[in-house]
């Protein structure tokens, strides 16, 4: 099971200062489901399991910054 978030613009921060200017991002978000139905239950029945995320962010770099 997955969630996928996406968009476009943006900016990144360190601190207060801005280092990158955005041109899109995304985000997945990741959950393991556990069977854990037993041999004679009537109804399938499940857990919740382990949950991770990746991200990715696409920026312009520019190299004459200094700042950032």
């Amino acid at each position: 099971m997955a969630t996928h978030y996406s968009g476009e613009a943006g900016i990144v921060k360190v601190g207060t200062v801005t280092i990158a200017e955005g041109l899109d991002w995304s985000v997945t978000m990741t959950s393991e489901v556990i069977d854990d139905t037993a041999l004679l239950d009537t109804w399938k029945t499940s857990l919740p399991g382990n949950k991770s995320w990746s991200g990715s962010f696409n920026c312009h770099w520019d190299e004459t910054d200094t700042t950032g």
